[in-house]
């Protein structure tokens, strides 16, 4: 059985997984490592199953995701029917979202869900390995309890990147009207998931090891991209050379594959423009919130 399964994790391809709270920059990262050699962006893995392989949602190349080049050929390369994969889209909802990353915490996850969802993850990114040729894949699902469960399948192959916001920034973008994506948050509703999801996020890195984690600020990456960039790639062992000379010629870096991220995915191609300015939010409960934001932020020492 030790034998079988080390089999199996060394043919996976390693993964780059992007942790952190919503509206933080997660699907440019992305598209921006996704760029380097030999490095394929999946998008929110969490979502695909649901989102693609079982409502077809259109994929960013511009057609059904059944009918992609990646994702349709990804599906047949699994051989799963329409019941399995609905089965398998329910138990990643147990295991990855935010109410997962409790069950894992406190071990409420039976053993049958956990290894279902081993193998499961396993075959696809075999499949997605095999249909790309890719030797890491990206997935921005920033999940904490995904990440936890992710090492449990991937073991020494994974990285995180945890990627978090100012809360200044944070809270303006979850003023924005974008309902297609992201519903907007009022002060108190965003108080109460930055709380929980940074205190998940903490509780992650210590039980994944600061080695294996990549802190990351969105102001550093839009003040500092290269400098960002080749620090992630040293660590991560991403040829990241094609990414920065698209960088510095301001060239448009294409948006790929993905099926489920932010709005920026349905654009095909995409140009990235650094912005260091201070965003702040509207309205003097959102500005007191954020102060409290800051101070929970602090002591948990991000």
């Amino acid at each position: 059985m030790v034998a079988g399964w080390s089999r199996l994790v060394a043919e996976m391809p390693e993964l780059l997984y992007i942790m952190g709270t919503a509206r933080s920059g997660s699907t440019i990262l992305e598209i921006l490592l996704a760029s380097g050699d030999s490095v394929f962006g999946g998008g929110e893995l969490s979502c695909l199953i649901k989102d693609g392989f079982v409502h077809n949602t259109t994929c960013s190349c511009g057609v059904a995701c059944m009918d992609c080049e990646v994702w349709g050929k990804v599906v047949e390369d699994m051989c799963l029917d329409r019941q399995e994969l609905e089965a398998w889209a329910a138990l990643q909802q147990r295991v990855d979202w935010h109410d997962g990353f409790f069950r894992q915490m406190f071990r409420l996850l039976p053993d049958k869900d956990l290894e279902r969802y081993r193998t499961l993850t396993s075959r696809l990114l075999e499949a997605i390995s095999r249909t790309t040729g890719c030797a890491m894949v990206v997935d921005s699902s920033k999940y904490a309890g995904r990440a936890l469960a992710l090492a449990r399948v991937v073991g020494a192959g994974i990285k995180v990147v945890c990627l978090t916001r100012s809360p200044s920034g944070l809270m303006a973008s979850f003023q924005k009207q974008n309902k297609n994506e992201q519903r907007p948050k009022s002060p108190t509703a965003a108080l109460a998931y930055y709380l929980v999801t940074l205190a998940s996020l903490r509780l992650a890195i210590w039980r994944l090891g600061r080695e294996n984690v990549f802190m990351l600020r969105y102001e550093t990456l839009m003040a500092n991209p290269e400098e960002v960039l080749e620090s992630i790639g040293c660590w991560a062992g991403i040829d990241i050379k094609p990414t920065l000379r698209r960088l510095r010629r301001q060239k448009d870096f294409d948006v790929g594959h993905l099926v489920t991220a932010n709005r920026l995915r349905k654009r095909g191609r995409v140009r990235f423009n650094p912005s260091c300015s201070t965003i702040f939010p509207r309205g003097i409960t959102a500005r007191m919130v954020v102060i409290l934001m800051n101070l929970w932020r602090l002591g948990l020492g991000f």
